[in-house]
C-alpha cells in the first residue's frame, strides 16, 4: 500500500528483501479507493470492496508462495477468506499498525466479535494468520483484547526507518530564530492546528515553523491561515525521504507533533535520527518511540501551555537538547533501524514457511521458536 507511512515502510523493507539472495520475492501493489480510476464512480462503501477483490489478482493468479506478508487490512480479509476456502497452506504474516474510528478515537486493528455468519467468517480469517506483527505494544494489546488467541502468535516489530538516509547532526548554540518542524499528512489530526493557533497569537516569539503536510488533506481555510501567518513556511507534496525533505530536517532545531491520534510516528523517528530533539504527544504507540526526558519530551496533545513550556525549555538549554538528541539517535539505532527490523520480519516469515507442512491442513507454527529467529 503506497499511502503515507505505509510507503515509507515499503521503501525501507524492499531493499532488505531484494538484497537477500535466498528470497525470491513477488511484490503486489495494493491499490486503494483514493486512486482515480473507474471505481471512483462507485459508492464509497462499495469502491474499497471492489478494489480489494482486484488486489487479490496479484496474489492468486500465480503459483502459491512459500509465505505471504500482508499489511493492508482490506486485502487481508478477502485473501484470508479465499485462503480458507481454497485450503491454501502458506503461512500469512500480518504486519500492521492499527486503525482509527470516526469521531477521533482508536479503533480495533482487527474485527471485533460479532454473531452469526460474520463471527464465523471473522474467526476463519484470523485463524489463517500465522503470526501477528503489530508495530507497537499498544496495537498488540488492542489486538489481544479483540482476539485473545492472537496473543500467543504476536511479535511486535516496528518497521523503523532507513537510518542511512538521515544524517545525525548534533544540536549547537545559534543566534536568530529557533526553527520548529512539523511533519504530518493529516494536518489537524496531527495537531498542526494547535501550532498554528500559537503562532497566530504570537505565543512563541523568536520561533519559526516549517509545516510539511499533504495538500489533499489540508483544508482550504487552514492553508490560507498558514500562508498568512508570519513565521510559518508551508511545504506541500514532498515525497518521503526525498532530498528536499531531508534538507528541511537538517535546517530545523526541534521537531514538534501535537498529534491527538497516532499509533506511531515515522516522522518523529526521522527527526530523532537527524539529531532533532522531539516534542510529541504520548498517545497510542508513541511511548515505544519517545521516552519522556530521555529520548524526547512528551506533552499533552490539547494543552497549549505544555507545548510552549517544552519548546522554551529546549530553546534555552542547549546541553539538554544535545543530551536528548544523542539518546534519541541511539534509541533509533537500537530499536528502529529498518534494515534490522526488516531482517527480523524476513526471518519470522522464513521460519514460519520452514515449519509449515505443505498440505491443505491448517498449520500452527510454534511461535516460541519463531521468536528466537
Amino acid at each position: 500500500m503506497t499511502l503515507a507511512g505505509n510507503r515509507t515502510r515499503y521503501l525501507g523493507f524492499r531493499p532488505v528483501v531484494d538484497g537477500d539472495r535466498e528470497v525470491s520475492p513477488r511484490w503486489v501493489r495494493v491499490r486503494t479507493y483514493a486512486e482515480t480510476d473507474w471505481t471512483a464512480r462507485l459508492p464509497s462503501f462499495l469502491r474499497m470492496r471492489v478494489r480489494n477483490v482486484f488486489n487479490l489478482a496479484g496474489l492468486l493468479l500465480h503459483r502459491p508462495p512459500d509465505a505471504t506478508i500482508i499489511h493492508a487490512y482490506g486485502t487481508l480479509v478477502h485473501y484470508g477468506l479465499l485462503h480458507w476456502a481454497l485450503r491454501r497452506c502458506e503461512p500469512i504474516v500480518y504486519w500492521y499498525d492499527g486503525a482509527y474510528a470516526p469521531g477521533g478515537t482508536f479503533a480495533s486493528p482487527i474485527p471485533l466479535p460479532t454473531r452469526g455468519l460474520r463471527e464465523f467468517l471473522r474467526k476463519k480469517v484470523l485463524g489463517r494468520i500465522t503470526v501477528f506483527v503489530p508495530w507497537s505494544n499498544f496495537t498488540a494489546a488492542m489486538t489481544a483484547d479483540a482476539f485473545p488467541a492472537a496473543a500467543a502468535r504476536t511479535v511486535v516489530v516496528h518497521p523503523g526507518i532507513d537510518l542511512t538516509r538521515w544524517e545525525y547532526r548534533e544540536p549547537t548554540p545559534h543566534e536568530g530564530s529557533f526553527r520548529l518542524l512539523f511533519v504530518g499528512a493529516d494536518f489537524r489530526r496531527k495537531g498542526g492546528d494547535l501550532l498554528l493557533r500559537l503562532f497566530e497569537r504570537g505565543a512563541l516569539p523568536g520561533c519559526e515553523l516549517d509545516v510539511v503536510t499533504s495538500p489533499a488533506e489540508l483544508a482550504a481555510d487552514d492553508r490560507e491561515r498558514l500562508e498568512a501567518t508570519a513565521g510559518i513556511r508551508l511545504h506541500l507534496g514532498l515525497e518521503p525521504t526525498s532530498p528536499e525533505l531531508r534538507a528541511i530536517y537538517r535546517a530545523a532545531d526541534c521537531f514538534v507533533l501535537p498529534t491527538s491520534l497516532d499509533l506511531s510516528s515515522l516522522a518523529a523517528l526521522e527527526a530523532m535520527a537527524s539529531g532533532l530533539p522531539v516534542v510529541i504527544s504520548g498517545v497510542g504507540g508513541i511511548p515505544d518511540i519517545v521516552v519522556h526526558q530521555e529520548t524526547g519530551l512528551i506533552a499533552r496533545p490539547a494543552v497549549e501551555a505544555d507545548w510552549v513550556q517544552a519548546i522554551d525549555r529546549l530553546r534555552s538549554d542547549v546541553a539538554f537538547r544535545q543530551q536528548l538528541a544523542a539518546r534519541a539517535r541511539a534509541h533509533a539505532e537500537q530499536h528502529f533501524d529498518s534494515r534490522i527490523n526488516g531482517a527480523r520480519i524476513l526471518a519470522l516469515t522464513r521460519a514460519a514457511a520452514a515449519r509449515t507442512p505443505r498440505s491443505g491442513k491448517e498449520r500452527r507454527p510454534l511461535l516460541d521458536r519463531l521468536r528466537s529467529e
